[in-house]
């Protein structure tokens, strides 16, 4: 099949075979790439989930203390 594909090419096997090969080497940097934009992402949206629970909890607690500072002083 190669040598078809390089003679239709006017080309040598040999070249064919670089050319499958640099193919396959950039789908992989492409597929690493992806995957390391993928794993930041994620980490992005855990840390943005992290800060927006720790404000959640601050806020109850802020709310809970100026609830019992009411209570306390009869208003």
């Amino acid at each position: 099949m190669l040598e078809r594909i390089a003679a239709g090419r006017g080309t040598s096997v040999q070249d064919v075979n670089q050319l499958l090969r640099q193919y396959a080497q950039m789908a992989k940097m492409f597929k690493a790439e992806e995957r390391r934009r993928l794993r930041l992402l994620a980490e992005e949206h855990i840390q943005r989930n992290d800060i927006q629970t720790m404000a959640g909890s601050i806020e109850m607690a802020v709310v809970t203390m100026w609830g019992n500072q009411k209570k306390h002083r009869g208003t």
